[in-house]
């Protein structure tokens, strides 16, 4: 086989299993129970979120950005549960590789995210 080098889809689609499966190098997973969400925009962006068993009180939300060339100010509302935080990993077109990214505070309950071109963004909420 061909080895994968930066930018290579093997490289991306393992990165993209990895912000389910290990996001953030120590068996962080995105959670086991489906809940709706449901983006402004579908053809821009794609959102999924799910609750998790194993840690309750936290919520983990995937926000996809499709767009090649558009910064997306993504606002996300929460509905249901008080979430005061979250630790935020991304995974964009510059590198196959998931980067935490500063956390951010979820006030009213929504968050407000600018998401970059081409971009997977893994939010993992809780209370405090």
């Amino acid at each position: 086989g061909e080895a994968a080098g930066n930018g290579s889809l093997p490289g991306f689609i393992k990165a993209a299993f990895q912000l389910y499966r290990n996001y953030d190098g120590k068996g962080g997973t995105y959670g086991d129970t489906a809940v709706s969400a449901t983006p402004a925009d579908i053809a821009k962006a794609s959102l999924y979120a799910a609750t998790d068993t194993k840690h309750p009180g936290t919520l983990t939300i995937v926000v996809i950005n499709k767009e090649q060339r558009t910064i997306f100010n993504g606002k996300i509302d929460l509905k249901g549960g008080e979430y005061a935080k979250a630790r935020v990993y991304a995974l964009d077109a510059s590198a196959p590789t998931i980067r935490p990214m500063p956390e951010v505070e979820i006030k009213d309950h929504q968050i407000a995210y600018r998401l970059p071109p081409l971009s997977a963004t893994l939010f993992v909420c809780t209370g405090r």
